[in-house]
C-alpha cells in the first residue's frame, strides 16, 4: 500500500493522555462538521500527528471558507471554545483537586475520566478552528497581513507584523511574567536581599530563602499557587517555588528589574496607540483592519486555551496517580490508558503492564471502520514504515521560515526536543526544536535565539519569544534533520532566515 499518510505536526513530553481524544474527535465528529482520518505515531514520549494529505488540505480549506462567508465565525469559535475550557476547568478542580479520590469506587474513579474525555472534546473542537485557520503555511490572516505589509512597508515587514498582530489585552503567561517582574523589582530596592540572591543562586535556594527571607519565600509561594499550572503542559513536571526564584534571578542578571517593568507597561499602554498609527499609514481599509484584529484574536486565545488544558491536566496528575496505585503500576503508565481502558482495568483489578511499556516505547494510534486501534511492537512499526511519508528536506546552508519575533543572532546550536534536552540548555545558546511547549521555558529564557520546525502566528514560540523579545523564527521545514547540537549558525529574523556557519 501506498505512504498514505505524512506528518503535520509534532509534540513532545506527552503519552497518550490526553492527545488521543483529539484524534477521536477529527474521526468521528469532525471539525466544521468536516471529519479527518488523524492519528498519532509516539516515539519515546515525541509525538507525530499523522494525517492523509488529502484531509488536511479540505479541512483548512472549510475553515477558511467559512470565515471568509461570515466574521462572526471566528468570534464565535473563540467563545464557545473559552466556555468549554472554562467548564473543563471548573469539572476538574471540583470533582479531582478538591476531591480525595481514594475514597472514590472504581465506578467512580473510572467515570471521572469518562467525563473528562467528554469535557475535552469541545476543547479540541472550538480551539482547534483557531489551530486550522492560522496553522503552517496557509495560515490565513497572517498571509495576508504579511503579503499587505511587503507591498506598502518592503524596508521592515516583519516588525510592523509582529507590531500589529500583538494582541491590545496582555494573555495570561504576559501576566504571569509582570507579576514575576514585579517581584523582582521589590527585591532590587532591598539591595541587601538583592545581592543575597545573586549571589545565592543555584539548587536548594527555596530552603535558604526559608530559613534567611521567610517573608520574601511566602510571596514566591504565592506567585506558584497562582500560576504553576501554566508551565505544567501535557504531564509536567510542575514548576516549583526554587524555579521561579530562578526566573527573578535571571531577570535581576539581565539588569534593572525596575526599568524592565516600566518599559512592559509603556509597551502595553501605546501598543494601540502605535498599532493605529501603522495602519493610517500604510491606509489599511476596514477588511484590512478586520484581518488584523482576527489574527491579535486568535493570538490572544490560543494561549488562554492551551493554559486552561494545561491546568486540567495538572489536576488529572493526582488522578493518576490513584489509577496507578490501585493497579499498581507507576503514574507514566496509566499516562498510556485511555478511559474506557482505565474502566475495564479498574473493573477488573488489572492491566497488561507489558502492553503499557511497550507503548511506552512506540505505539500508533489510528482509526479503522470508525473504531480506534492502538499498534505496540513490530504491528506499529510495520504500521508506519507502509501508511507515513517520510519528509525529506536537504539544508543546503540556508533555510527559510516565518518571523514570530524579528532581530539577529549567532551561537551554537542546541537541539531541544525533550525536557531532558531543555534541562541541559546553556545561556546563549540557540535553540532549536520541532516546537516548544511550556516546559522549555526555562530552556527558551536564556535562549539567544528559538527557531522552529512548525507554527506560526499562534503557536507557544511565537508568542513567547515575542514576551521575551528573543529573535524567533518559525515553521522552518528541514531545520531539525538539518542541524546538530553544537554547530554554529547565524538567525535572521527580520528576513526569517537561517544559516550554518560551520
Amino acid at each position: 500500500m501506498a505512504q498514505d499518510y505524512t506528518i503535520f505536526v509534532r509534540d513532545f513530553q506527552t503519552s497518550l493522555f490526553p492527545q488521543y481524544i483529539l484524534t477521536h474527535l477529527w474521526n468521528t465528529s469532525g471539525v466544521v462538521n468536516t471529519k479527518a482520518q488523524i492519528g498519532m505515531a509516539n516515539r519515546n514520549k515525541v509525538l507525530e500527528y499523522i494525517i492523509p494529505p488529502g484531509d488536511w488540505e479540505h479541512l483548512q480549506t472549510q475553515v477558511h471558507e467559512r470565515t471568509a462567508a461570515d466574521r462572526n465565525f471566528i468570534p464565535q469559535a473563540v467563545r464557545q471554545a473559552r466556555a468549554a475550557v472554562d467548564a473543563l476547568n471548573e469539572y476538574t478542580e471540583q470533582q479531582i483537586a478538591q476531591k480525595d479520590l481514594t475514597c472514590a469506587s472504581n465506578e467512580e474513579l473510572a467515570e471521572i475520566y469518562r467525563r473528562y474525555f467528554e469535557l475535552n472534546i469541545p476543547c479540541y473542537g472550538y480551539g482547534n478552528i483557531i489551530f486550522i485557520i492560522e496553522f503552517g503555511e496557509r495560515a490565513y490572516f497572517s498571509n495576508q497581513i504579511k503579503q499587505l505589509l511587503a507591498a506598502r512597508a518592503p524596508e521592515q515587514p516583519a516588525a510592523y507584523f509582529t507590531l500589529l498582530t500583538t494582541p491590545a489585552e496582555p494573555h495570561i503567561f504576559q501576566e504571569q511574567s509582570l507579576a514575576l517582574l514585579q517581584l523582582a523589582s521589590a527585591i532590587e530596592l532591598q539591595t541587601e536581599i538583592k545581592d543575597w540572591f545573586l549571589a545565592n543562586a543555584g539548587a536548594g535556594i527555596e530552603h535558604q530563602l526559608l530559613a534567611k527571607y521567610p517573608a520574601v519565600l511566602e510571596q514566591f509561594q504565592k506567585h506558584r499557587a497562582a500560576y504553576y499550572w501554566l508551565f505544567y503542559s501535557w504531564e509536567g513536571p510542575a514548576l516549583t517555588v526554587g524555579d521561579f526564584v530562578m526566573f527573578a534571578v535571571d531577570i535581576l542578571r539581565r539588569g534593572s528589574a525596575g526599568a524592565q517593568l516600566a518599559e512592559k507597561k509603556a509597551e502595553q499602554a501605546t501598543l494601540g496607540t502605535r498599532q493605529e498609527k501603522i495602519m493610517q499609514e500604510l491606509h489599511f481599509s476596514e477588511e484590512e483592519r478586520w484581518w488584523v484584529k482576527m489574527a491579535q484574536l486568535c493570538a490572544a486565545f490560543q494561549p488562554y486555551r492551551k493554559a486552561r488544558q494545561f491546568k486540567s491536566c495538572s489536576h488529572m496528575e493526582k488522578y493518576f496517580r490513584e489509577v496507578a496505585r490501585r493497579l499498581y503500576i507507576s503514574l507514566d503508565q496509566a499516562r498510556y490508558l485511555t478511559h474506557y481502558e482505565v474502566a475495564e482495568a479498574l473493573r477488573k483489578g488489572e492491566v497488561d503492564t507489558n502492553l503499557l511499556n511497550e507503548r511506552r516505547k512506540f505505539f500508533v494510534y489510528i482509526f479503522d471502520n470508525n473504531q480506534p486501534r492502538c499498534l505496540t511492537g513490530s504491528p506499529a512499526e510495520a504500521w508506519y514504515q507502509e501508511h507515513v511519508a517520510q519528509e525529506m528536506h536537504q539544508f543546503s546552508g540556508e533555510l527559510r521560515g516565518t518571523v514570530a519575533c524579528p532581530g539577529r543572532a549567532t551561537g551554537k546550536v542546541r537541539m531541544v526536543n525533550s525536557y531532558e534536552e531543555g534541562q541541559q540548555f546553556q545561556p546563549g545558546e540557540i535553540l532549536v526544536s520541532f516546537s516548544t511547549n511550556p516546559t522549555l521555558l526555562p530552556a527558551m529564557r536564556l535562549a539567544a535565539a528559538i527557531i522552529t520546525e512548525e507554527g506560526g502566528l499562534t503557536c507557544h514560540a511565537a508568542i513567547v519569544s515575542r514576551e521575551l523579545n528573543i529573535p524567533c523564527v518559525v515553521g522552518i521545514k528541514g531545520i531539525v534533520s538539518g542541524l546538530q547540537t553544537g554547530e554554529t549558525i547565524e538567525v535572521d529574523a527580520i528576513k526569517g532566515l537561517v544559516k550554518k556557519l560551520s
